[in-house]
């Protein structure tokens, strides 16, 4: 037990106190002196009456007043907030309310907010994978080795020119050779046929038959091109299964996909990261005749069939929706 007068007097009126250690209060003087001194104060206390209304009111307006004077607000408010009271015997009393946030503790707060993000960075930073504690160690390493002297870098750069510059000759070389065997070739003459007898006669079913087999094709293969097999065609069903070889069958395996999708009976939508919006199937598709996946994208509003490069998300061909 603390021996202070002031704590042994508090004790004792409030019968905190043992028997022993209130025996060693009363053979105290300055103790007995301490509690009567707090008896007679507290009986003056008991004595005073509480204040009013208006009275507490306007106590509470001056201290907020002067606050907010210190701490640098509206001085108007400030000065006027104690006179909001006209007088003790008013019954119209307008409350101080309102509230204020003191600097000291807006700098707490911002110190606070701060501390909490530093400890997010620190716990990324050290939660990381093996990915992340070998990029820190490639960077350090990378900090760590000393810059190309000027003089190597000078030394280097003649020998890159060189080989730019050789470059082009072997190309013009290699075309140059080319270009002469195909001058050659040109100029070689034709086997001629071999010699029939002047006596023989023509005969006329063949002589026809020779003259529409040597007749070139001036517009055979454009006509080919015109007829165009129907989008019905069996074969321009899309089969994941079997490669798409040009723009045709795209669109065939697009008008398909999207009455299978018209029907519910189209499959789930492939996964992809590519930023398109209404992928229906996954292909291979024949870009200069090397196999890449692709992923079919109808783009229904600009009526459009695309063939995505699943990978690089390029598009490697496109076709109207609405035509061949």
């Amino acid at each position: 037990m603390n021996h202070d007068p002031d704590t042994l007097a508090s004790a004792y009126l409030d019968g905190d106190l043992t028997d022993d250690e209130r025996r060693l209060a009363e053979a105290d003087p300055a103790v007995m002196a301490e509690v009567d001194e707090l008896r007679a104060l507290r009986a003056r206390l008991a004595d005073v009456e509480p204040p009013s209304d208006a009275a507490r009111e306007s106590a509470i307006g001056a201290a907020m007043a002067a606050f907010h004077e210190q701490f640098g607000a509206e001085p108007a408010i400030a000065a006027t907030a104690a006179t909001d009271v006209t007088s003790a015997d008013d019954d119209v009393v307008v409350p101080f309310r309102r509230k204020f946030f003191s600097p000291q503790w807006l700098g707490v707060a911002a110190a606070a907010v701060v501390a909490v993000v530093a400890v997010g960075v620190v716990g990324t930073r050290f939660s990381g994978g093996d990915d992340s504690d070998s990029f820190d160690m490639a960077t350090d390493d990378a900090a760590d080795e000393p810059a190309m002297d000027a003089a190597e870098e000078a030394a280097d750069e003649p020998a890159m020119d060189a080989g730019r510059i050789a470059e082009p000759e072997m190309a013009d070389d290699t075309f140059a050779a080319e270009g002469d065997a195909m001058i050659e070739m040109a100029e070689e003459p034709a086997e001629e046929p071999a010699e029939e007898p002047a006596d023989a006669p023509a005969d006329d079913g063949d002589a026809s038959a020779s003259e529409m087999a040597a007749e070139p094709a001036d517009g055979g293969g454009d006509a080919l091109l015109d007829e165009l097999p129907a989008l019905d065609d069996p074969s321009l069903h899309f089969d994941d299964d079997v490669p798409i070889l040009g723009r045709l069958q795209l669109l065939g395996a697009a008008w398909w996909l999207l009455e299978q999708r018209d029907e519910g009976t189209l499959g789930p939508t492939p996964e992809y990261q590519c930023e398109f919006y209404n992928v229906l199937a996954v292909a291979d598709y024949d870009v200069e005749g090397e196999f890449r996946e692709v992923l079919i994208e109808i783009d229904e509003v600009e009526r459009l069939v695309l063939a995505v490069d699943r990978d690089d998300c390029l598009i490697v061909a496109e076709v109207d929706l609405d035509g061949p």
